[in-house]
This record gives C-alpha cells, structure tokens and sequence, in this order.
C-alpha cells in the first residue's frame, strides 16, 4: 500500500470497511427487509406480504408470512427472520430471528444463510462465532448470492474465522461485484485503491467505484467525490466531487456530509466558502454520532464561525468526539483545558487529553508536529509537544528547566547567567522565573500522564573501563568501587542517585538530581551542572550512559573527555536484593484520574 495516499485510504477504509465490510447485520441493509419480500415466487402470500410491507403494513406482514414459515417454505422462514431482527410487526427478537433463519439456511436457502452467518458473526441471538459464520457464509456465496459472496470476502479481508488473505477476499468481492452487488463493488474498488490483494490500480477502482455510485451506495458516492477532489486518475474536479458528495449526504452518510461541509468550509478547494452551508452538513453527521464532524461542529463554535463564539458549546461538541476516541477532538479538547478557554484551567485534565489525542495520531501513523498547536512556545504547544516526546527527552527537559530555577537565585543576588539565545539578569529574572516555573508544571503533568517508574531502594554499581575517563565525580567513585553505599531516593517523579562515601572517617554523600518518565531516567551531574546522564530502568537494572551534548558546552581549554570515552561509558545500578527499597520498584505508576472514555 502506497503511504502517500495515506488520507484518503484511511478515510475510505473507515468508509468502507467499518461502516459496511466490518459487519454485515441484518439490519445494516435497508435492502435486506426488502429482500424478505421481493422474493421471485408465484405465492400469492409472498407477494401479497411484499406488498403489506412495501405499504409498511407490517402487522399484516406477520400474519402472512408466519403460517408459510410454519409451514416450512424457506423463503417465508428467512423474510420472517428479517421482520423479527429489524423489530418490523413485532418486538424485536434476534433469538427468533435466529431460529427462523436457521430453518431457512438449513433447507439451502442462499439468504437463509447469508442471514445466519451474520447473526454468528456478530453475535446476536447466539454466542459470536466466525467459524461458524465461515460456514454459512460459504454455504451461500458458492450457490452465487452476492451478499454471501460479500460476506465471505469481509472475512477473509479482515482475517476473522481464517487467516487473513486479500488474495482470496479479491475473489469472493470480484463474485459479488460482477453480479452487481453495490457493496460488493464497492468494496472491490476499494482493493484496487489500496493495492490489496491486486496492484494498485485507480482505473478500475474509479470504475468500480462508479459503478456502485450509480446504483446509489452512499459509501461509493463518497469515495468517487474524493476521487475527483483530490485528482486520483480523472482531472481534478471539485464540481463533480461536491455532486457525488451531495447524494451521499442527502441520503443521511455521515462522512459525506461530513466532506460536503469540508468542501463548503473552503479547505483549499474551489468552492465558494460558506460557513453556514458547512455548519449545517457538520451537525447533521455530528448528530448521528460521527465523531469527525463533531470535533469540526465544535472547533466552528470555538472559532465564532457562523455562530457565536460558544466555549461551552465547543467543550460539548470536543467532549463528545473525544469520548469516542477521535484524536481532534481530544487535542481540541486539551488546548481548551489548557489555555481555559470558557471552562477554567486545567492543566492535569489537558495533559490526559493531549495524551490521547498522540496515542491515537502516532498509532495511525500521522506526525504530531505536522499540528499547528505544536508549533511556538504557547502553552499549549509546550504540553502537546511534552506529551509527544521520547521519555528520555521528555525526562531531561524536566531536570533542565529544574537546574534553570535553582541558579536564579543566584541571578537575583546579582550574577548573570549567559545562554545561547538569552541572557537572564536582575531586570528579567521574574520574568524567566515565570516561564521557568510554568514550562516545569507542564513537563511534570506530562510525565504523570505518561506514568514513571519507582526505583527507591539501595542499589549496587559497576562501570565499563572508559568511564574512568569522562572527568565525572559521581561515576569516577562507582568506577573505583570507593563507595560505601548507593541509595536512590524518590519522591514522585524526582528522584536523588545519592553515592555515599567514607573519607577519613567521615561519610560523605555526593546527590545527583534525577526525573523519571515512564522507563526513561535522567541523572545530572552534582559537579558539572552541564552534565547530563540519560538511562533506562529495566526488569533488572538501571542502565545509564553519559549525554554527549556536554561536548558543545566544554571548554576545550579545559580538556573535554573524548567522544569515544563517553560513547563506551556504561554505568549500570543494580538492586542490592529482592526485597531491599519500595516493594513497588520496577513497577509503572500511573495517575489516579486517567481517560477510560468518558470525562
């Protein structure tokens, strides 16, 4: 699959394969209850019950269509199924549904079967069981119903009840799709879209995107809209995108409507901007559920987009696409907490927020700092940038801004501390102090969300034979084994790698400050305070290994130790014993509030 066209496959894959190849219920098809009647049979009582239905008598429907269900025709024992499975005439009953599809299938009823493969492929009225739906499903596809034939090829697609094998699902779509099964074409354009059990091939998935379009499959609709939009094989035409948008979204598709109202918000497209029109397409998916448009419906409420600016409108609107897990919606959601925008400040809320919204971003492949709100030194973008570092980068960034607050005391009594791009003095010292001070909350509220490991205890050390080079007290002493001891002492996600050590009689102890995110430790030298240490804690130790940024900032007149010495060091801390220091060592520590999917 060609990841440069990453967008439109994803957006298409959700399209399709969740909304329509995921599952394929019963009553997922609005054709299906029609299937029950439009049966080819001269009994009077069929068609009769076709017409009851088609006049959406459905009372009537029952009465004519369970004595041919008792009586043991197989085509009035599925459409019966049907009626108790879309709660049509009676309650809704997916146990009866079962026992009368089953009385079809097992008669070699092509829809009978179909109709029982999915009820144990998604478990209604029985326990779910792929293999079992394997069954059925291949029962009807190879008697040629379409439906069955789809349904088969979903499976394999998706690798549920057997391996996963486009090769064989692209056989089972091309059956179903040559008999002019909308989903089944549909979904065979999709195959050659993203190059899936077939070469990637855009003229046969616009023709088999067509194809369904033309038979008004809403999901096919959608993806020849995109087609056009972005140029995909045909010559970019925004006109004939919105066409085949709009009879998706008329016809209630939530990701079309979804694309009309993104059409009419002017993303680049030639379209006339129009935030109304966008609006009302937005809240028509945002009120089905759809949780791309609801984050979109929220950020017009945040933005005063053809509506007044509402907070609290947005903060329902980011709530609810972010409880679904939609990424958007939580990094919305996040800056509105970080930044108290109408609901107060919450920087703990908006860091678990700002988590979620990277976790889903990084697992679909998409680079966080593409995001605008990564980018400048807002507050937000600190936290969003925070949440989205490695754990050893994230670790040090704390232990920097934390060394930066203990010297500017220093700054206040007169000195002045010179840095790359500034220099802090007397006159802007508070200043700094506030940034300072603000930067290491966000950093600590990121690491607490992200979790850290607790290393308390008393620990025993070693060196590799390079480390007696690298000019650094604390490893110096662990290299020449001249300590009487080694404790870690932490205290939430700040910790002290303390070396104790015996001189003339005396003890004396050498403390260097530590953070910890997740695994990820960071140590800094008590001598050296340019001196950084970067580790990982593992099942068994902590393994440490000096930072080779201390090169850019050691004097060369001083004699800096030499890359390869500090490339070659390993320092390595060990647990005295099993049941020494916090029982909890080792172990994740998570905070107490974290997102379980609701707020």
């Amino acid at each position: 699959m060609n990841t440069s066209r990453l967008s439109f496959k994803a957006v298409f894959l959700l399209i399709l394969l969740s909304a329509a190849c995921a599952s394929v219920p019963p009553n997922a098809d609005r054709e299906e209850g029609q299937a029950a009647i439009t049966l080819k049979t001269s009994d009077a009582d069929i068609k009769e019950a076709r017409s009851a239905f088609d006049s959406k008598d459905y009372a009537k429907a029952i009465r004519l269509l369970t004595p041919l269900a008792e009586q043991g025709n197989p085509r009035g024992q599925y459409a019966l199924g049907i009626m108790y499975a879309e709660g049509r005439g009676v309650s809704k009953d997916y146990s009866e549904a079962m026992k009368w599809f089953r009385k079809s299938a097992e008669q070699g009823n092509p829809r009978g079967q179909y109709a029982l493969g999915t009820m144990y492929a998604e478990g209604r009225g029985v326990s779910k069981d792929y293999s079992e739906a394997m069954k059925w499903f291949r029962k009807s596809a190879e008697q040629g119903n379409p439906r069955g034939q789809y349904a088969l090829g979903t499976m394999y697609a998706e690798g549920r009840g057997v391996s996963k094998d486009y090769s064989e699902a692209m056989k089972w779509f091309r059956k179903s799709a040559e008999q002019g099964y909308p989903k089944g074409q549909a979904v065979l354009g999709w195959m050659y879209h993203s190059g899936s059990g077939v070469d990637e091939d855009y003229s046969e998935a616009m023709k088999w995107f067509r194809k369904a379009a033309e038979h008004g499959y809403p999901p096919a609709q959608t993806a020849l809209g995109t087609m056009y939009g972005q140029g995909q094989r045909v010559s970019r035409d925004y006109s004939e995108a919105m066409k085949w948008y709009r009879k998706a979204a008329e016809q209630g598709y939530p990701p079309a409507q979804t694309a009309l109202g993104t059409m009419y918000y002017g993303q680049g497209q030639r379209v006339s901007r129009d935030y109304s029109e966008a609006m009302k397409w937005y809240r028509k998916a945002a009120e089905q559920e759809y949780s791309d448009a609801q984050w979109r419906v929220g950020a017009m409420y945040a933005n005063g987009q053809s509506v007044s600016k509402d907070y609290a409108e947005a903060e329902k609107w980011f709530r609810k696409a972010a409880s679904q897990g939609n990424p958007h919606g939580a990094l919305w959601l996040g800056r509105l907490y970080i930044e108290g925008w109408g609901i107060g400040q919450n920087v703990a809320e908006a860091a678990m927020w700002y988590k979620l919204a990277v976790d889903k971003f990084r697992k679909a492949g998409f680079p966080v700092e593409r995001f605008e709100d990564a980018q400048g030194t807002s507050a937000s973008a600190l936290l969003l940038k925070a949440v989205a570092y490695p754990p050893e980068a994230l670790a040090m960034s704390y232990l920097w801004v934390k060394k930066m607050l203990h010297f500017l005391p220093a700054v206040d009594a007169g000195a002045t501390i010179n840095l790359p791009d500034k220099t802090i003095t007397k006159s802007n010292v508070e200043e700094y102090r506030g940034r300072y001070e603000k930067r290491l909350s966000l950093y600590g509220e990121a690491i607490k969300q992200r979790g850290y490991k607790t290393i308390s205890g008393a620990y025993k050390g070693e060196t590799t034979e390079s480390c007696a080079k690298i000019q650094s007290a604390w490893v110096g002493v662990i290299h020449e084994r001249s300590q009487s001891g080694i404790e870690i002492e932490q205290h939430g996600i700040e910790a002290q790698v303390v070396i104790r050590v015996t001189h003339e009689g005396k003890e004396l102890s050498l403390k260097n400050e530590a953070a910890i995110a997740e695994s990820a430790i960071s140590v800094l030298d008590a001598m050296n305070s340019d001196y950084f240490f970067r580790g990982e804690i593992k099942d068994q130790a902590i393994v440490i290994k000096p930072n080779l940024s201390v090169l850019d900032k050691w004097p060369k007149w001083a004699g800096p130790p030499s890359r390869s010495d500090l490339e070659n060091c390993t320092i390595t801390l060990k647990p005295l014993s099993a049941d020494s220091g916090s029982e909890q060592r080792g172990q994740i520590y998570f905070p107490s509030v974290e997102y379980d999917g609701h707020a």
